[in-house]
């Protein structure tokens, strides 16, 4: 069954509307979900995972996400407060089975142009420096929100288990975000790797390595001494099928450069899914 998908300006506790309680008895599970444009309503066209999740009881999905927002914007003082007020807030919160993050993701992708640098190598195309910033800013975003979490009131959501996902590998190409055939964002890594005057046969392992990178370091949130509490990370990583090299629409599971079409969400929900009900 597919979730009930609704933005936060949609919950009302008014009896005429309980699809958008999310207290209503119905709903058998209730998730909140804070991320970038893999979840987002706002994204063009209009698809996303969150979209394309399917349990077996009747959910429910209150959806904060945008589209470009990177983790350390969501956790900062000034945007965080719509995820504060759904999370620990003692008037406003809810009891969430699960917080689902899509985050780090814009994060280094923003930050492309710092991270890459002419090189005839992997390793000298990255500016390893910057890239080690880049993921120790995108850690303790996720910290900060996981304390957020943890703050709620008689531990309304103290126990709740936050899943975030590794994402998948882009390909670097001339293909940005469309909306009736005119690009309105985009390319990033395109654009990103020409400047930095990289090779074009380098592009697909240096993007690999970055992406294999945020991986490891949202993985290493939830593993060792210092994990978060209750973090699970969804594996994505490996799981869309890639872009062409050049390609400029629709190829493999992407329907840009880093955003997959409604056939690669398909095939990613199933392990959030599966994250959720376990």
């Amino acid at each position: 069954m597919k979730v009930r998908l609704i933005s936060q300006g949609a919950i009302t506790a008014d009896e005429r509307f309980p699809d958008s309680n999310p207290d209503d008895k119905r709903f058998k599970r209730r998730l909140l979900a804070e991320g970038d444009s893999w979840f987002s309503l706002g994204s063009v066209p209009y698809e996303n995972l969150l979209m394309e999740l399917d349990f077996p009881e009747r959910t429910i999905v209150v959806n904060i996400a945008e589209p470009g927002d990177e983790i350390v914007r969501m956790a900062s003082s000034r945007h965080v407060k719509a995820f504060k007020r759904l999370v620990a807030n003692k008037q406003n919160a809810y009891k969430w089975d699960a917080i689902l993050l899509s985050g780090g993701g814009n994060d280094l992708i923003d930050r492309a142009g710092e991270i890459l640098r002419p090189g005839t190598t992997i390793d000298g195309c990255i500016n390893k420096t910057a890239l080690r910033t880049c993921m120790s800013d995108i850690s303790e975003a996720y910290r900060s929100l996981a304390a957020i979490r943890d703050s709620a009131p008689a531990a309304l959501n103290q126990h709740t288990p936050l899943i975030a996902h590794t994402y998948d590998y882009p390909t670097p190409r001339d293909s940005g975000a469309e909306f009736f055939g005119s690009v309105i964002r985009g390319p990033w890594l395109f654009k990103a790797f020409n400047d930095a005057k990289i090779a074009e046969d380098l592009w697909v392992p240096v993007s690999d390595r970055l992406i294999e990178t945020l991986a490891d370091t949202i993985r290493g949130l939830a593993s060792g001494p210092k994990a978060i509490p209750n973090l699970k990370v969804v594996e994505t990583l490996g799981t869309l099928d890639r872009a062409a090299l050049g390609a400029k629409k629709l190829s493999g599971d992407w329907r840009n450069e880093i955003h997959p079409w409604k056939g690669g969400y398909q095939k990613l929900a199933p392990k959030v899914v599966q994250a959720v009900v376990t």
